[in-house]
């Protein structure tokens, strides 16, 4: 644990975050729970039925009954001493710093603890006022892509029923320049001057709820898209499951859902089709779509941090998802 939540009496995160979620969660009042019919973070290239999805390709469809998730249960509020900021503009968390929060909370929502801490890792690095894109804005102001697992504003924000505003009320805000006109794909999003990027930093201490709702929004997050990861699974007679020997190809789906939806929604059809069959594994998921989508390859001529996006998405899904042992989720007591 680093000094953001060093102190006298410490953050007692394993004694008693659990308890203060029902503080933190508040900031997700309006709506947790995760729905089939709620809409990704970008349109899918094949929108989500209502019903169950007939045929793709050649592949038969035998769906069991869909992952629906149920609601948080916690205990009574116990006091836990609020982190401290330390001094200076060095970020004050780690990923670690956030294991305690994770360790109650993604067991009570049937997430390995591994994955949580992986998505985390990957996409803020234990920042929670980390940001996507520094100049991009959503239509409130704040942030594209907000906090420690960069929720999507506004979309995500408003299937969760959370304000983004309040997951940045911690955070230095950027100097607001001129709105640049939408780019070559019509994308507004209010882009900010580019001399004035998001700095991604604390202005204040975060209180011990801010904390664990910070958490629990990216538990909801994971929720939601574990529903629209098992719609094309199912769809596609995919049969990767949460647990056992295909648990970590089964969680790399869900973290696709968040990292390029349309992968998912489209590529696993064709995959499917053009094998004849669902995909064996996740690695013979990618190696065949790589085929349908060239961009998808990894191309040694071009460095690492500049490879096409679908090969970034895939990869990003990829780490994160084998960061689950293949037993996947352990018996909860």
């Amino acid at each position: 644990m680093n000094d953001a939540t060093d102190g006298s009496s410490g953050i007692g995160l394993w004694a008693g975050v659990a308890a203060l979620f029902v503080g933190g969660i508040a900031l997700l009042a309006r709506g947790r729970s995760a729905h089939a019919s709620e809409l990704p973070r970008q349109p899918m290239a094949q929108p989500m039925p209502a019903t169950d999805p007939k045929p793709l390709g050649r592949a038969s469809v035998s769906v069991a009954a869909p992952y629906v998730p149920a609601p948080f249960v916690y205990p009574p509020p116990a006091p836990v001493a609020p982190p401290q900021q330390p001094r200076g503009r060095a970020m004050p968390f780690s990923v670690s710093t956030w294991e305690p929060i994770v360790g109650v909370l993604a067991p009570q929502a049937i997430i390995p603890i591994p994955f949580v801490m992986a998505w985390i890792e990957k996409e803020s690095g234990g920042n929670p006022c980390a940001v996507g894109e520094l100049t991009s804005t959503g239509p409130d102001g704040s942030p594209r892509e907000i906090g420690l697992f960069q929720i999507f504003n506004p979309d995500d924000f408003k299937a969760l029923g959370a304000s983004p505003s309040d997951f940045v009320a911690y955070c230095v805000r950027p100097a607001v320049g001129p709105r640049q006109r939408p780019d070559k794909n019509n994308n507004d999003g209010g882009y900010l001057d580019g001399t004035a990027p998001n700095p991604q930093r604390l202005s204040r201490p975060m209180t011990s709820d801010e904390m664990v709702a910070a958490v629990a929004a990216g538990i909801a997050e994971i929720r939601k898209k574990r529903v629209y990861a098992e719609h094309y699974l199912g769809a596609t007679n995919t049969r990767w499951n949460a647990g056992g020997p295909m648990a970590p190809d089964y969680w790399s789906t869900v973290k696709l859902a968040h990292a390029l939806p349309s992968i998912l929604s489209s590529g696993l059809a064709q995959v499917t089709h053009a094998l004849g069959r669902a995909p064996a594994t996740w690695h013979e998921f990618r190696a065949a779509y790589e085929t349908i989508q060239p961009r998808a390859k990894y191309n040694s001529a071009v460095d690492r941090d500049h490879q096409d996006g679908y090969w970034k998405a895939l990869q990003n899904a990829e780490d994160t998802g084998f960061s689950v042992p293949p037993q996947g989720i352990p018996k909860i007591a």
